[in-house]
């Protein structure tokens, strides 16, 4: 019997004529029977129908608002909320990482890409100091596998940290270096790439070693080197030179 005949049936059922008021009662109790099955009944088929809107969207895992970028995600984020819209991803493969370059120690073996992106200053302020990057690179069978986020399912670190001035509604190409897995399928596929200001102080802690901070022997006469924390003890912090010390 389809939902349309059965509720037809409970309906008449609730018109029969009473003949007393022990029959009033009876029927009273019946109709909420009724009322409550054909209730059931009928929603039963809807309860039973996939909700369109959440089996094809869920905009928080979309976008990432809840950590997670779906492996799908285009490889721009764009939109007003957007402080920094990065555009334009290439890579290109390195023979070698850069010297002074960090690697981490677990993950690997790793090798280095040179990525280029345009990032354009789409926030309220009027020029940046600094800027955050982040996205990731999923390889050829959907993994991600840079070293900043080894896992679309968290947000992770910013790809890289860049002291730059642009001019509020400009953009500029910016080129970087990152680490990936060197076991990784190619080619790689850019997902979900964003930026967001960073004080530009702060991005100067992302910057590659120099060969003075990695060995002071060579470090040129007046560049600081560890010892130069020794000569405020002796009155000589402002006119440190190296053998000052000595």
């Amino acid at each position: 019997m389809s939902c349309v005949h059965l509720l037809a049936s409970l309906a008449a059922g609730l018109l029969l004529p009473s003949s007393g008021p022990q029959d009033s009662a009876k029927r009273t109790a019946s109709r909420r029977v009724l009322l409550e099955t054909a209730a059931g009944t009928a929603l039963l088929p809807l309860l039973a129908l996939p909700n369109p809107a959440n089996a094809v969207r869920d905009i928080d895992s979309e976008i990432g608002f809840d950590g997670k970028l779906r492996s799908n995600i285009p490889a721009s984020i764009k939109g007003d909320g957007v402080e920094i819209i990065v555009t334009d991803q290439t890579y290109k493969e390195l023979t070698a990482c850069p010297p002074n370059f960090f690697v981490p120690e677990r993950g690997g073996p790793w090798s280095c890409l040179e990525i280029t992106v345009t990032a354009a200053n789409n926030g309220r302020r009027k020029k940046t100091t600094g800027i955050d990057i982040f996205g990731l690179l999923f390889d050829a069978e959907g993994f991600a596998c840079g070293s900043w986020a080894l896992s679309s399912d968290t947000k992770g670190s910013p790809a890289t940290s860049l002291e730059i001035n642009i001019p509020k509604g400009e953009s500029r190409q910016v080129t970087f270096n990152a680490a990936v897995q060197a076991r990784s399928p190619r080619p790689f596929r850019f997902g979900g790439w964003k930026g967001a200001y960073r004080a530009g102080g702060i991005t100067k802690t992302f910057q590659a070693f120099d060969d003075c901070e990695v060995d002071s022997s060579k470090c040129e006469e007046g560049e600081d080197q560890p010892e130069n924390a020794a000569a405020g003890y002796l009155g000589k912090g402002n006119t440190y030179r190296k053998g000052d010390l000595q």
